[in-house]
């Protein structure tokens, strides 16, 4: 049972994975002994076989008046998943090209809101999103160490220094209760963030970010949830909320 699954997570199917494993138990054989063991008609297996050949599995030797077929290593396998694997990466870099198109693509297209909701280690998938949307400033509200505890203090340092690189400033209004200042959560020109202090007696437990059309609230490490709505009007109006708060706290 194991065998199989595994088999069909390679992307061969049931005929494919019969076919296989029965030349591999006969070795090199022509048609007929194939059709005995797996029970698929003739030419039904000639095609099975040719898309065995082309994954690399099967290789095919034409004699004078017939054709062989032959099993390849199991170990080929191996290759299989490498090729795959390969395959994938190179439609990922295919994709990332075209995706500033997509993206445009969906912006123009008829907006409908929505929402999103992240629970423990997806919390790091919800920051994740942040950065590959196409936008160039994203604001938030809260406490860097709220944030830190929830997603893992090495994920968030790693994930300041790539939201840099992709050139995507940040503007942060901090809450000083409970607040760590290292180096890492500090206002840097080189990490893109300009910082300041939301007045005495402002509380807020989440961490509120505000990016494009969506704005995302992160509760505490102990709650661990998370919410995207994706709403341009909503956006907007916590972005005007944002600015106002913004006039009002201190840069130190």
């Amino acid at each position: 049972m194991l065998l199989q699954e595994t088999l069909e997570k390679l992307g061969l199917d049931g005929k494919e994975i019969a076919t296989y494993l029965a030349a591999l138990e006969l070795s090199e054989c022509t048609i007929v002994p194939l059709v005995k063991k797996t029970g698929i008609v003739r030419t039904t297996l000639v095609y099975v076989l040719e898309k065995l050949q082309t994954k690399g599995l099967i290789e095919i030797v034409q004699h004078a008046t017939h054709k062989r077929y032959i099993a390849v290593s199991p170990k080929s396998l191996i290759s299989l998943i490498r090729k795959k694997g390969a395959q994938l990466e190179m439609q990922a870099q295919q994709l990332e090209e075209v995706l500033p198109e997509l993206n445009q693509l969906f912006r123009s297209s008829p907006f409908q809101p929505r929402v999103q909701v992240f629970k423990g280690e997806e919390l790091r998938d919800l920051y994740n999103d942040i950065i590959d949307q196409p936008i160039n400033e994203m604001c938030y509200v809260g406490n860097t160490t709220n944030i830190s505890l929830a997603v893992g203090d090495r994920f968030l340092r790693d994930w300041i220094r790539r939201r840099a690189a992709k050139q995507i400033k940040a503007r942060a209004i901090r809450i000083r209760s409970g607040e760590q200042e290292t180096d890492e959560y500090v206002g840097t020109k080189e990490l893109l963030r300009t910082i300041r202090y939301a007045p005495e007696g402002f509380t807020s437990p989440s961490v509120i970010l505000i990016y494009g059309d969506s704005v995302a609230v992160v509760t505490t490490a102990k709650e661990s949830f998370g919410v995207v709505t994706t709403s341009r009007d909503y956006a907007e109006s916590m972005r005007s909320w944002f600015k106002e708060l913004w006039k009002i706290s201190s840069e130190q």
